[in-house]
């Protein structure tokens, strides 16, 4: 079979809800219900994936951008609340929110998702949130306490995540009665001392006091098909990760799709990581880089050039040729260029929506 992303037109109709700038897209299927549908949700500068079954679903961070532009706030919620409209029977239902580290850009709509929706479990690192994160982080505490809920929350260091990887196993027990059931694995978790080669840079920054460092990394198996979520880790522990996992196709970090590390950051995806995934699509979730102002695309230059260039060296499927905008550094003009790869990004596209079958087919629902 092709390897080209096959048009949404010939999924069927679905159900849509609009929502300000955002469009909700659910109830699609690919092929029957052995699909996993993935929506990377647009919530600017910022993070959040929902992972749709047949019998379930799993919210993957709950950011937001906090720019004063950004309509209304908005988080995963708005768009979530249209999603659960079309999926009556999971009714409000989240088998998991799992957050990757604690930025404000990771961890912003939490609390309301905890607030708004049955959230049978919380994931998290298990470190402490600082600067702009300490609030909704402690609004989030607040709310799980409120609901009698801590003994469901799961922080997972790294010293008890395996070489093997640390099988989710409360987790993937709940999807007992999927059609296919998905499998998730924690590769990598908060850090308690500095990995060994880890040193300084030239400004005296500790890549151990960096948070992006201690990020959850989450790989998702769903029959032949699975996704990796990297968070924000960056270049040290990246080159520990692909270490760990080896750099040979068929490990753990060989992946079909890839929810591209820190908005496209220059330094939080490398060669070696891209030839240990050998990835078939990618998503990038980031802000639109027309908006200037901080804590925007614009001001942390996302997605980089050389970031892009490398995703199209190593995605293996294409897309609908599309004009897309990326950055040479920060703050500075973007330039237009063609993507004809199995790209997406959310400050693209707004929000993408991709059907994975369990035989590692991906459809494209949105953009289309």
């Amino acid at each position: 079979m092709s390897n080209r992303i096959h048009s949404a037109a010939v999924v069927g109709a679905f159900v849509a809800l609009t929502f300000g700038t955002l469009t909700v897209a659910s109830g699609a299927r690919a092929d029957g219900p052995a699909t996993m549908t993935a929506h990377f949700i647009n919530v600017g500068q910022g993070d959040a994936t929902l992972l749709e079954f047949d019998c379930g679903a799993v919210l993957i961070d709950a950011g937001g951008e906090g720019a004063s532009s950004w309509p209304a706030g908005l988080t995963a919620v708005g768009y979530m609340s249209g999603f659960f409209e079309g999926r009556r029977d999971l009714k409000d239902g989240l088998d998991a929110l799992i957050l990757t580290h604690q930025h404000v850009d990771h961890i912003w709509g939490a609390p309301r998702v905890v607030d708004e929706f049955d959230v049978a479990r919380v994931i998290d690192n298990g470190r402490r949130a600082r600067g702009p994160a300490t609030k909704p982080y402690k609004a989030l505490i607040d709310q799980i306490r409120r609901l009698d809920k801590e003994e469901s929350w799961r922080r997972i260091g790294f010293d008890e995540v395996p070489k093997e990887g640390l099988l989710l196993s409360d987790l993937n027990s709940a999807f007992g009665t999927c059609a296919v059931k998905p499998r998730f694995t924690a590769l990598w978790g908060g850090l308690t001392s500095s990995p060994t080669g880890w040193v300084a840079n030239k400004w005296g920054d500790d890549p151990f006091d960096n948070e992006n460092n201690h990020s959850l990394v989450i790989r998702v198996d769903y029959g032949g098909a699975s996704m990796l979520f990297t968070g924000d880790l960056q270049e040290e522990a990246l080159r520990d990760l692909v270490r760990r996992y080896g750099k040979q196709k068929g490990g753990l970090l060989d992946v079909d799709v890839y929810q591209v590390g820190h908005h496209g950051s220059h330094n939080a995806t490398t060669p070696d990581l891209m030839k240990a995934m050998s990835p078939k699509a990618a998503v990038i979730s980031m802000g639109p880089a027309w908006r200037g102002g901080e804590f925007t695309a614009w001001d942390h230059g996302h997605p980089r050039k050389e970031i892009v260039e490398l995703l199209e060296s190593g995605v293996s499927d294409t897309r609908e040729e599309s004009i897309v905008r990326i950055f040479e550094a920060q703050e500075a003009p973007y330039d237009k260029v063609i993507m004809s790869k199995a790209v997406y990004a959310t400050g693209w596209d707004k929000t993408v929506v991709l059907d994975i079958s369990s035989k590692g087919v991906i459809t494209a629902v949105r953009p289309n």
